[in-house]
């Protein structure tokens, strides 16, 4: 399960894959309700959101 999640001690919403965050500063301990949109958003994780967009451009080409 992935998405973004906006842990409660942190400022800003990180995307998070199996648990792990994409920029590998957090650890998802427990549920959080994972978003799937707001990917482009001010309060995202900028290093997420690089990873994040790299890793759908690498999918999109391996599905072409």
């Amino acid at each position: 399960m992935e998405g973004w999640a906006w842990l409660t001690n942190v400022t800003k919403r990180h995307y998070f894959v199996n648990g792990r965050s994409l920029c590998k500063q957090w650890v998802r301990l427990g549920e959080l309700e994972l978003l799937t949109k707001y990917d482009d958003i001010q309060e995202n994780c900028k290093r997420c959101m690089e990873i994040l967009k790299k890793r759908k451009n690498t999918e999109g080409k391996k599905a072409a």
